[in-house]
């Protein structure tokens, strides 16, 4: 999903979305 991102915010937005939801998961 992340790989060969059209816009440059949507990695880190991707990137963000996955560190939220292993936060969440480990809690």
């Amino acid at each position: 999903m992340a790989a060969g991102a059209p816009f440059p915010g949507e990695e880190r937005y991707v990137r963000e979305c996955i560190t939220d939801v292993a936060w969440w998961s480990s809690a």
